[in-house]
């Protein structure tokens, strides 16, 4: 029999095992890490960014757009904005032909205030 049970709360553990019973009664150190706070990213931030590139540009690719978003909810956050300047015709999406790629350009309120 390997292990003895003196009492029901205790345990003696066969001589082979010292170094184990010295281990785990050993303090243990923890070692902290830090975890990265995600980034908040809001419409407007990226609204602003469409607005920087279609000053020198007169259309950008939407894989374009989408190429520099890291994660999910940067992808979700830039698809809303898309609808949402296209909504107030701040931009335009254009599509040449079937399954073409998307342009993003200027809209017909391009010039008007669209900040809130």
């Amino acid at each position: 029999m390997l292990l003895a049970v003196a009492h029901p709360y205790t345990v003696q553990l066969p001589d082979w095992a010292g170094p184990l019973d010295l281990w785990l009664l050993a303090p243990q150190t923890v070692q902290s890490t830090s975890v990265p706070t995600a980034k908040t990213i809001i419409i407007a931030d990226v609204a602003e960014r469409f607005h920087t590139r279609l000053l020198t540009q007169s259309f950008i690719s939407f894989e374009d757009v989408l190429d520099l978003t890291i994660s999910r909810a940067e992808v979700i956050v830039t698809l809303w904005t898309v609808l949402e300047l296209f909504k107030r015709r701040i931009i335009s999406v254009e599509q040449t032909a079937t399954f073409a790629a998307l342009q993003i350009g200027r809209g017909e309120r391009w010039d008007e205030p669209w900040h809130e």
